[in-house]
């Protein structure tokens, strides 16, 4: 026998004349030369070689026979044939048996061929002239072939580990596979130009595969195989390997379709053409279920047609009343071998037979390239990408690639790297994949991609005309993108970056979409886009003319502009547009919430329809309408500048509000039709259209630049015009000399009057109301306008007449005409402040009249009854100033009264009475005129006087000294009473008249002893220091108003008798007012101070207001405060500081606001009735007093509320405290409710309730510190983003805490429900709970004993918990769970130490893929049995383990906690990595490691988890705290692992159900705890006018429209993972102009949010939407907070995961779905219309519910305004 050394030896053959033999020994050569002329018979050559080598050349009969012998064999090693070509005058080799075992044997020879059985060590083949042919059965290490061309024919079978070929061309029909001694790695290096590899050509396998898919893995498949080639490959086999490959080609994969290299894709056609099979009849669907029917009723022709329709053979099809998958390709197998063995006739096996060859020939159009993993590099082009089949793929191409038409490339996860073009054109079937193209990605029309789980694209451009099918993610990061007519785009979400523009003109259907476009977003005509949740795009401009619906919400952010075309059809619950160009509307738009910022101009064509059922706020810059738009709800419009066609209407069910921020005085037409019509304008604004309105507010905030004038003309149904704002006075009246008495008849009195110069308001058309209310406004009515007036009841208590006009000037100016139309008679009023010009017509309806004003000039008609003379019943005129009569005056009664002066140069005529009271009166040019009674004209002074006797009138009474017995003798005719005295004055006379006033003046003190009952007290204290106010005992003053006025400091009311009053005012100059005594103060209205502090110290306190700077109610026995009215039941107090001391009873509802200071609350606050409610408004709350026998306590502090050890809170039933500071450190006792919200709450007193109650804590802050005591069954809630909770909690039926940190060390825990959610969270301390649920989102860190829990479940990504033991009994799932083992018994110590666990290495890319499977032993102790599936990996720490040596395999924990550690790249977890590391974990086998105590990870984690509390940054990062964790994986010192005991032991398949349950709710949480936004605004941003006014009394009155409310359902999860429904009522107040509202969508961020969101938000901060442009003008808008709104799901549903799409009959999926997406539209798309469920049900359609009904009449509404129907359901709300 030969050693393995004996060398090795190499046998050129070579033609010469005659035969020869030449040795190299050196080089262990032979040179043999064999004659080409075989016809001489030459003696046959014996040689003899060292190393026991014989070589033997003889001639037999046709050919030359060389034998090389080793001495120690019987049988020769080589055997040689040489034959003769005499047409060619050569020779040719024949190599018949090789056997040997020298290192390395080589033959070369001219035209070499290599036949019969081969077996050596290495061998090399070298064909020196020609080409060599091979067929045999070769067996070698190594195989080296050189020859110009390479012939492996069918019968060749090739066994080696290493394959070498040098040639310019290689063509392999037979089959290359490993050696049976080293299966698991093969290398193939051919350098050729082309390699063809025939349908019968195998590398890598022993047979060739019928079955070319990854399902059949061949017999003797090498494990490992490496694959290089120079040139160009054309592949009709296979290329197998079962783990791994690497394939380098440096050419090109060449397309075969042109069957220029092989025929063999003729061959199907061939087969059909000599069969005479038809594949064009049949019309059979190209589903897998027809073609396996097909071949079970044997009918070639329909199996034809299905394969070339693109029915993949490989599809899984389910089996009837079986869980097992079956493909057509194991069907048609089966079919046939059941034929075979049964039926013997050829006619019964002809069909099967013809199919079978049918689906073999069909698969000769390409081969396969497969493996597990391969790593592929093109040097040039790839022009069949479907060869590829692999679980993981990594192809690069450095040319072009492409997926043929008709192809079906299938795989896993697949990369592929193109550097220029890729085009697909057939099917692709992928988990995965993930492109990068440096040219142009394109699919054509026919092609089909199904991917089971994402997509990534980064290419240049990217042109879509096929279809996409993808399960989760579909990314793009591309220059361009296009999506073709017929593409089709369906996935779960939809992201990119695209740098140029993007063209849609295909169909998408995603859940969620986030695009980053650079350019402009184009949707055609023909593009489709149907989004279930929510869209966030950002882009240069968004231009639509095809369709968008989207279920839930779409954000727009653009630089340039938007444009939505006429044959657009948009569709959302909430559209946000945030446009920094201008906005076009033509199409249709249908939403349930619109919120828009335009900084140019919004544009509505004609034929456009916008139609939103909610509510909606636009901010444009101009805003130009020639559409439709209608609002079942609200619609707030902020614009610089308003235009509107005359077509064109704007419908608003409920509240519209228009704020106009610049002049607009041009082509404003059309129709308004609202409920509540509510006009901000800061400039100038002019309609000529048509508005009408239930109710409308009109503000006109600036003097002298805001007006509105109205051309068109305004009907108001159910209400008066009211307007706000105020005008300047300007209308100036000259000033009137009066001569002395004894010229006044002769004097002349002169007049200029001057008409006010910038009117508020101005009527050009007409004006149909109930009244026109504008207190502080100029308004003009002029020559062409026409108003219709009901009236209005005044607000005026008791008033006899009702309001027509109220306003601050008034000018009608000729042939202007007012008509009163009341629905029943009634007096009628015009009140003006200033001046009343009226130069046109009034006629009233009511029997009298009331002119109220300061001036007047009348000049005009007034009439009454429609008449047309100018004649009135009865008008009452009150003139404060002047009347200047210029016109007819004529009424039956006539009563001018008042302090002013008339001035007549016309005539005044009266029938039956007519009564002047003036100051003086002028009628030297006109004419006054009295029939049937005596005329009664007055002229008095207004001089002080005294009053010192009893008088009881009904009439007025103006008295002096000198005059008291004439003017008792007349008080019937006087009004007034005025008293003075010098020094004190004492009323000791009962004054009892209800309508007269009392004017009291005194120096000292003014004393009452009586009874008075006025109508006006008016007292004035003189210049004494301390003064007094007395009402003696028994003595009671009554007055509807009380006004104190004087020059002394200090004020004391002394009240032992009774004031009533409904006003009490008291002079600022009044520094400190004291309110003493045991009497009675009742106040209805207002009790004004306006002094520096008030005291109240007075027995009993009724009042309704209380105003002042600093107010003290103070007692020294007791004090009762109680509201004046039984009905209101409310006391107002409004005051800069407050202290609250004594003992204060307290009866139905006591609010404090205070504005800028404090309130002290040090006495004891009592309530004495069963609703007693106390609630206070004030910067900082200091309790150190007593609150009890309260109802509801709330306190809304802006700065901070102190609780103080002294203070108690005693038997109040619920409490609400907000501020941002919150110390609670005194004791609440007995209450049922007690909710706390601010910045930061320190918890440090007592909490206690009686055992017979349960009451509830809820505690919602940033910062919570609990270190207080609960005693009592109680429910105690904690949220917020830093909590620490430690203290003594006793008897507490549930404890909930949702935190970001959280540390819960407390002293004493005594709890039946424990329920903890946070993001990381330390547990320390005593705790004693029965039901103990934690869930986690990163770390936690156990210091405590919890074996004490009956039931304990803990959910987290990484448990960390030493010095504490752990129960066997807790459910524990985690990633990694390290915990310290206390009880071990010893034979779990002897199997521990005797058992074998160790790693099964596998490589990194099984792993990734999703056939990666471990396998070893799998033998656990019993101690962890009911974790160990809930724990991926189990760190175990043990103290009496001994040292031991353990096994080194440690590649698998490297490699896992690897992959773990690629998921996670930011330093705050987010959803996406933990989602992606628990799908890599679901793919391998739990782990449990056994470490002692002594081991350094043990002692560095004892220090971490000692240590954590300080340092908070480490619990965010999982990434630091996974490596620390998992470092024991990084041990290489081989002393260390000697002295450490390691047992690592696999076991079953991990259970991430609990994982993944948390990380879709901490999803639902993940905006939580964010940093909030603290904006504030001045009173610069209100451009409303805000007044106490009568205008703001009269709306307050008249609007008797409720607050519309809607309802807000948001999703939230409780324990159990079941939906629940939490309602939130808002109002429909304008929310983006709130300011101080902070919603619940704005608390619920998280500091982990992921890179995307905190992008998002970075741009979308950069958008400046503070101002507007009108043309080039820049023009400042309000504060709207366009953030305000955001997406909330309002679909409840199981966190489940989603139906992935499916990616079996894609054929038939193609066909049906260009079928189908023609007629695809808005009203018949559905959320199950999905490429994955065309297959089982139709597109779905939703059901219209009925429309809200409008207040406004139908009458208003174009007919052809069909409205919007309004869905059932309410998502988005304005918060206020």
């Amino acid at each position: 026998m030969l050693t393995s050394d004996a060398g090795k030896f190499y046998l050129k053959v070579e033609k010469g004349r005659k035969p020869r033999v030449q040795l190299f020994e050196e080089l262990r050569n032979a040179q043999i030369t064999i004659p080409y002329d075989q016809t001489t018979k030459w003696p046959p050559i014996r040689v003899q070689m060292s190393g026991g080598i014989t070589i033997i050349v003889q001639r037999l009969e046709q050919q030359y026979k060389i034998t090389v012998q080793h001495i120690m064999e019987r049988k020769p090693d080589i055997c040689v044939y040489v034959n003769s070509l005499i047409h060619e005058r050569d020779i040719r080799t024949c190599v018949r048996d090789i056997n040997t075992q020298l290192n390395h044997v080589g033959v070369a020879g001219p035209n070499l061929e290599v036949t019969g059985r081969i077996k050596a060590i290495k061998v090399t083949f070298e064909s020196t002239v020609g080409a060599l042919h091979t067929n045999s059965k070769l067996s070698a290490r190594s195989i080296i072939l050189k020859a110009q061309h390479i012939f492996i024919k069918p019968e060749a079978l090739f066994t080696c580990s290493k394959l070498r070929m040098i040639s310019r061309r290689v063509q392999i029909d037979g089959r290359i596979c490993c050696s049976d001694q080293m299966p698991s790695k093969m290398s193939v290096f051919i350098d050729s130009a082309l390699l063809h590899i025939g349908i019968d050509g195998t590398i890598g396998t022993t047979r060739p595969s019928t079955d070319k898919t990854m399902s059949r893995i061949p017999e003797n498949v090498v494990n490992v195989l490496h694959f290089r080639l120079t040139g160009c490959l054309a592949n009709f086999g296979s290329i197998v390997s079962q783990n791994e490959m690497e394939f380098h080609i440096d050419g090109s994969i060449l397309s075969l379709q042109d069957s220029r290299i092989d025929s063999a894709s003729r061959g199907y056609a061939a087969l059909k053409q000599i069969k005479g099979i038809s594949s064009e009849t049949s019309d059979s669907l190209p589903t897998s279920s027809t073609l396996s029917s097909a071949i079970l009723f044997e009918k070639p022709d329909t199996v034809a047609q299905l394969l070339e329709d693109g029915v993949d053979l490989n599809d899984s099809i389910k089996v009837n009343n079986t869980d097992d998958d079956d493909t057509p390709r194991k069907i048609a197998i089966r079919k046939y071998k059941a034929v075979q063995a049964t039926e013997r006739r050829n006619k019964l096996r002809e069909k099967i037979t013809l199919i079978q060859a049918l689906i073999s020939t069909h698969d000769w159009k390409r081969g396969i390239i497969t493996s597990n993993c391969i790593n592929a590099k093109i040097g040039r082009d790839c022009a069949d990408c479907a060869q590829f089949r692999s679980g993981a793929l990594s192809l690069t191409v450095y040319g072009n690639a492409k997926c043929e038409a008709k192809s079906i490339w299938s795989g896993g996860s697949v990369t592929v790297t193109v550097g220029h073009d890729l085009v697909i054109e057939g099917q692709v079937k992928h988990v995965n994949l993930d492109v990068s193209c440096g040219g142009n990605m394109a699919t054509t029309e026919e092609a089909i991609i199904s991917q089971e789980q994402w997509v990534k694209i980064v290419s240049t451009a990217f042109c879509v005309a096929g279809i996409w099918s993808v399960g989760e993610q579909f990314g793009l990061d591309v220059k361009s993108a296009t999506f073709l007519e017929e593409s089709y785009i369906e996935v779960d979400y939809f992201e990119g970056t695209i740098d140029k523009c993007c063209y849609n003109s295909g169909t998408w259907q995603t859940r969620f979409i986030s695009l980053v476009i650079h350019g402009d977003l184009f949707t055609l005509h023909t593009g489709k886009v149907f989004v279930e949740e929510t869209t966030i795009i950002e882009a240069l401009s968004f231009n639509n003319c095809g369709i968008w619906k989207i279920k839930e919400a779409m954000k727009i952010i653009l630089k340039g502009s938007a444009n939505f075309y006429a044959s657009s059809k948009f569709s959302a619950n909430l559209l946000k547009v945030i446009a920094e160009g201008q906005c076009t509307i033509a199409g249709h738009l249908s939403l349930e919430n619109l919120l828009a910022y335009v900084r140019n101009d919004m544009i509505t064509a004609p034929g456009s329809r916008i139609n939103i059922t909610i509510g909606a706020t636009i901010a444009v810059g101009t805003f130009r309408n020639d559409s439709s738009w209608y609002f079942d709800g609200n619609l707030h419009l902020h614009v610089a500048c308003f235009e509107q066609s005359e077509d064109a209407i704007i419908f608003v069910k409920d509240t519209f509000t228009m704020t106009i921020y610049d002049r607009s005085e041009e082509r404003c037409n059309g129709r308004i039709v609202a409920n509540y019509l509510i006009m901000n304008l800061a400039k100038r604004f002019r309609f000529d259209g048509y508005i009408r309105v239930n109710q409308i507010e009109i503000c006109l905030p600036h003097v002298n630049e805001s007006r509105l004038t109205i051309g068109g003309q305004l009907e108001i149904l159910d209400g008066p015009l009211i307007m706000k704002g105020r005008s300047c006075d300007n209308a100036e009246i000259s000033s009137f000399s009066s001569p002395s008495p004894s010229s006044s008849s002769s004097s002349s009195i002169t007049s200029t009057i001057v008409t006010h110069s910038f009117p508020a308001f101005i009527l050009e058309g007409q004006l149909k109301a109930e009244a026109v209310i504008a207190p502080f406004l100029a308004i003009l009515f002029s020559t062409s306008s026409y108003s219709l007036l009901s009236g209005m009841d005044s607000i005026a208590k008791n008033a006899p007449y009702r309001t027509l006009i109220s306003c601050n000037s008034l000018h009608t100016q000729r042939t202007s005409l007012i008509d009163s139309v009341p629905e029943v008679s009634f007096p009628e009023a015009i009140l003006c402040a200033t001046t009343w010009l009226h130069e046109g017509q009034i006629r009233f309806n009511g029997e009298k009249v009331y002119i109220i004003t300061d001036s007047l000039i009348n000049r005009g008609r007034l009439t009454s009854d429609n008449k047309l003379q100018n004649h009135m019943r009865e008008v009452t005129v009150m003139i404060e100033n002047f009347f200047q009569n210029d016109s007819v005056f004529s009424a039956d009664r006539i009563e001018i009264y008042g302090n002013g002066m008339l001035q007549n140069t016309n005539r005044i005529f009266a029938n039956d009475e007519m009564n002047i009271r003036l100051a003086n009166f002028c009628s030297k040019f006109g004419q006054t005129q009295l029939e049937n009674t005596q005329l009664k004209l007055l002229t008095a002074s207004n001089e002080c006087i005294h009053f010192g006797t009893h008088s009881q009138t009904r009439g007025n009474s103006d008295n002096k000294t000198s005059k008291v017995c004439m003017t008792l003798n007349r008080y019937e005719c006087d009004r007034q009473i005025r008293i003075n005295a010098r020094s004190r004055l004492l009323i000791d006379n009962d004054i009892i008249d209800g309508d007269s006033n009392v004017i009291l003046t005194a120096r000292d003190s003014i004393l009452f002893k009586s009874r008075v009952i006025v109508d006006l007290i008016e007292i004035t204290l003189g210049a004494a220091y301390i003064t007094e106010f007395v009402i003696k005992k028994n003595a009671s003053v009554t007055t509807n108003q009380l006004r104190i006025t004087g020059s002394c400091k200090y004020l004391t009311l002394i009240i032992d008798g009774e004031l009533t009053c409904e006003s009490m005012i008291i002079d600022a100059k009044i520094r400190q007012v004291k309110v003493v005594g045991n009497g009675i103060l009742s106040c209805r209205k207002s009790m004004n101070i306006g002094g520096d502090s008030i005291t109240l110290m007075i027995r009993d306190i009724r009042i309704t207001e209380l105003l002042g700077s600093l107010i003290t109610i103070t007692s020294n026995g007791a004090l009762s405060l109680s509201p004046f009215d039984t009905h209101s039941k409310t006391v107002s107090i409004y005051a800069d500081n407050c202290y609250l001391q004594g003992r204060i009873f307290v009866e139905h509802k006591i609010v404090l606001k205070i504005n800028d200071g404090s309130c002290h609350i040090s006495g004891e606050i009592l309530g004495i009735c069963a609703n007693s409610e106390l609630s206070l408004e004030c910067d900082n709350l200091i309790l150190t007093g007593t609150v009890a026998n309260i109802d509801f306590l709330e306190s809304y502090t802006r700065k901070k509320i102190e609780h103080y050890e002294t203070g108690m809170i005693k038997s109040v039933k619920n409490i609400v405290f907000e501020a941002e500071f919150i110390s609670l450190d005194g004791k609440i006792m007995d209450s049922e409710s007690v909710i706390a919200t601010g910045e930061e709450v320190n918890i440090e007193g007592m909490l206690q309730n009686q055992d017979g109650t349960h009451a509830a804590y809820s505690i919602f802050s940033k910062k919570i510190l609990f270190d207080g005591e609960i005693c009592g069954p109680a429910r105690l809630e904690l949220s917020g983003s830093e909590i620490t909770f430690s203290g003594v909690s006793n008897n507490l039926k549930f404890l909930d805490i949702d935190a970001n940190l959280a540390t819960i060390a407390p002293m004493k825990l005594k709890c039946e429900n424990f329920n903890f959610i946070a993001y990381s969270a330390i547990l320390d301390g005593n705790l004693n709970a029965e039901i103990f649920w934690v869930t986690v989102q990163v770390a936690l860190f156990i210091r405590t004993d919890l074996t004490g829990c009956a039931q304990c479940k803990l959910v987290a990504p990484l448990i960390l918990a030493l010095n504490c033991p752990m129960s066997s009994k807790m459910d524990i799932s985690s990633i990694i769970y390290a915990f310290e083992r206390f009880e071990l018994l010893e034979s779990k110590n002897v199997e521990l130490f005797n058992s074998k666990h160790r790693f099964t290495s596998i490589s990194d890319c099984s792993i990734i893929n999703n056939n990666a499977r471990i396998t070893s032993s799998e033998q656990s102790s019993e101690s962890n049995t009911a974790t160990r599936n809930q724990n991926f990996i189990e760190i175990s720490f043990h103290s009496n383990i001994s040292n031991h040596y353990t096994v080194k395999e440690y590649d698998l924990l490297r490699k896992t906690t690897k992959v773990i550690n690629e998921c996670f790249k930011n330093s705050h977890t987010t959803y996406d990595e933990l989602q992606e590391m628990l799908k890599k974990t679901d793919q391998m086998r739990s782990i449990g490691i056994s470490l002692p105590t002594t081991n350094s990870l043990y002692l560095t984690l004892l220090k971490l988890l000692n240590e954590i509390h300080i340092e908070h940054q480490l619990m965010h990062n999982f990434t630091k705290l996974f490596n620390l964790m998992c470092s024991i994986a990084n041990i290489n010192d081989d002393n260390e692992m000697k002295n450490s005991a390691i047992f690592i032991e696999e076991r079953e398949r991990f259970e991430s159900q609990a994982l993944y349950d948390i990380a879709n709710r901490f999803r639902i949480r993940s905006r939580k705890f964010g940093l909030q936004r603290n904006e504030n605004h001045s009173a610069d941003d209100d451009i409303g006018y805000v007044s106490r006014s009568s205008s703001e009394e009269i709306d307050e009155k008249r609007r008797n429209i409720d607050d519309l409310q809607d309802l807000l359902y948001c999703t939230n999860l409780d324990n159990e993972s079941h939906t629940s429904m939490s309602k939130v009522t808002i109002s429909d107040e304008d929310d983006c102009m709130d300011k101080d509202t902070i919603t619940d969508d704005e608390l619920r961020n998280n500091e982990t949010l992921n890179d995307e969101i905190r992008r998002s938000e970075k741009d979308k901060s950069n958008s400046n939407t503070t101002y507007v442009l009108n043309g080039e003008q820049r023009v400042q808008i309000g504060y709207i907070d366009f953030n305000r709104l955001d997406v909330v799901i309002t679909k409840p549903e199981f966190l489940t995961r989603r139906k992935i799409p499916s990616g079996i009959d894609l054929a038939f999926k193609k066909i049906q779905l260009k079928a189908t997406l023609p007629t695809l539209e808005l009203h018949s798309f559905g959320s199950e219309s999905s490429l994955a469920s065309f297959d089982e049900k139709a597109l779905m359609y939703s059901i219209p519910t009925p429309v809200k009904r409008s207040l406004i009449p139908r009458a208003a509404i174009s007919t052809y305004g069909n409205g919007t129907i309004r869905k059932s359901r309410t998502f988005i709300n304005y918060d206020t």
